[in-house]
């Protein structure tokens, strides 16, 4: 807190923190001031916390888990923002963000994408919402040799890093593991196959799309997953 004294101190993922360190940083927001580790002298400072979390605050507030006190305290200006999937006229933009900044970073030359890769891209769930772009961005960056983004690399990319698994797997495993494994490469394929639009893909499953984008989510199904 002493580095941001004056200025502004993000606090990402505060649902996960323990309570004991919830009870140490209600105590720093309510006093303006911090005990730095093995002194015995409090440090006034001025800051303002913004923190992030893509948990259910009240529900933990109601299972024990997160203090009341500090979520009044946080909650002063609440900002929800949608997962990415819901907001997929941002998505173009941040790729070609990315593509660019990726490209600066490795000094590499500048990467573009063709349309049917970039509707690939915005159908895709995105279950890891904007970290998860960012990561697939970088990778592509990275390995694909071509100045452009074709929709045929990405199969080649996703059947690269399901050989890899594949060969990890080993022989003996439980039956509900080798269930989900299986679930997990035939919902994939599905996506693959439907250039991951998970409308039609959900149809040809013949399940509900909401339940798609829960299983994507559940078995941890990406891009380079």
């Amino acid at each position: 807190m002493l580095l941001a004294d004056g200025g502004t101190l993000f606090l990402d993922e505060i649902g996960d923190l323990s309570l004991k360190i919830q009870d140490k940083l209600l105590k720093s927001i309510k006093d303006n001031k911090f005990d730095p580790l093995g002194s015995t002298t409090s440090i006034s400072t001025d800051v303002r916390v913004i923190s992030a979390t893509n948990k259910d605050l009240k529900a933990l507030i109601a299972s024990g888990k997160f203090r009341q006190d500090l979520f009044f305290k946080l909650n002063v200006i609440p900002l929800t923002i949608p997962p990415l999937r819901e907001r997929r006229e941002d998505i173009p933009l941040l790729i070609n963000h990315f593509l660019e900044y990726f490209s600066i970073e490795y000094a590499k030359k500048p990467k573009t994408m063709t349309p049917k890769a970039m509707e690939t891209f915005t159908n895709y769930s995105w279950p890891g919402n904007v970290s998860e772009l960012i990561n697939v961005i970088e990778r592509f960056v990275i390995m694909i040799q071509d100045d452009q983004i074709k929709a045929s690399h990405l199969p080649l990319l996703v059947e690269l890093r399901e050989s890899q698994l594949t060969n990890g797997i080993e022989e003996q495993q439980s039956l509900k593991n080798a269930e989900e494994q299986f679930e997990r490469d035939y919902i994939k394929k599905a996506l693959v196959w439907h250039n991951w639009d998970v409308d039609q893909t959900a149809e040809s499953l013949k399940i509900e799309k909401d339940r798609l984008h829960e299983k994507i989510k559940n078995l941890g199904i990406s891009f380079l997953s």
